[in-house]
């Protein structure tokens, strides 16, 4: 299986840095996606046309996100040109954008039960109440507080299904949309579905989220003290640059490596 991930993985660098056009059109819809998503924060909704503004960039922004996926599952087709790959992305990004729908779906009804199982407003209030004044032994030392084993399990499984198992199930119904018919790709989506959780698919993701996700975060939260403010601001900045380009890529080299192993699994499926 260690084989299988690092061929994949190998695989997807060569298709994503062996063709510096290829690479050069990720870079270009990214950065129109992130100024698209800027832009719509930072606009007001204080005229007509600023609110028109806001709905085209609202429009534009999921537009822009599967366009990048389309390209990101098809860009390890074995020489494939960089319009070929233009012209696919901008004809199938559709398919992928309905392909994701009944996983959005599927997500609001975890989070919506996982709500439901948390405590209620009023009793998480007392516990936070209870727990400012932790109690103590007459000897003065302070009681350990139990571990709250509901709370922690529900945010473990709140990371396990939105951070783990709905991406990968994406991912692959991405897989098995791009190039294909809907109707091929809907009919499908239970086989593209049980690919995702092939143990090679999952180590995969995981390698890729170590990069597109924890290094990012400790890059953009890992405070560099300066005496200088300006300096600091610069250093700041370079991290978010940094973090923007590494999320790219490794969610890149994730999807691509992704798309390699599902392929090769699928032949040995046919094979067999």
């Amino acid at each position: 299986m260690i084989k299988k991930v690092t061929r994949s993985i190998a695989g997807a660098a060569r298709g994503l840095f062996g063709n510096w056009r290829v690479l050069l059109l990720f870079v270009l819809f990214y950065s129109a996606l992130l100024g698209t998503i800027y832009w719509f924060i930072a606009t007001r909704e204080g005229s007509v046309s600023q609110l028109l503004l806001t709905l085209l960039l609202a429009l534009l922004a999921p537009v822009l996100f599967f366009i990048i996926q389309t390209m990101a599952v098809s860009y390890t087709e074995a020489d494939i040109k960089t319009a070929v790959l233009l012209r696919l992305s901008l004809r199938e990004f559709w398919k992928l954008a309905l392909m994701t729908a009944p996983i959005v779906l599927l997500a609001w009804l975890i989070i919506y039960l996982l709500g439901k199982l948390e405590p209620d407003a009023s009793g998480l209030t007392r516990d936070v109440a209870h727990n400012v004044a932790p109690p103590t032994r007459p000897s003065g030392r302070v009681l350990t507080q139990p571990v709250q084993w509901r709370d922690t399990i529900l945010i473990g499984a709140r990371y396990l299904f939105l951070g783990v198992v709905l991406p990968l199930m994406a991912v692959h119904l991405w897989i098995g949309a791009a190039g294909s018919e809907l109707v091929s790709a809907v009919k499908g989506a239970g086989r593209s579905i049980a690919r995702a959780f092939r143990p090679s698919a999952v180590l995969i993701y995981a390698l890729g989220a170590l990069l597109f996700g924890v290094l990012p975060w400790f890059l953009v939260f890992t405070r560099t003290s300066t005496k200088s403010p300006w300096l600091e601001v610069s250093l700041l900045g370079i991290r978010l640059v940094a973090a923007a380009v590494l999320v790219l890529v490794a969610w890149l080299l994730t999807v691509g490596a992704l798309r390699v192993n599902s392929a090769g699994g699928q032949s040995g499926d046919e094979a067999r």
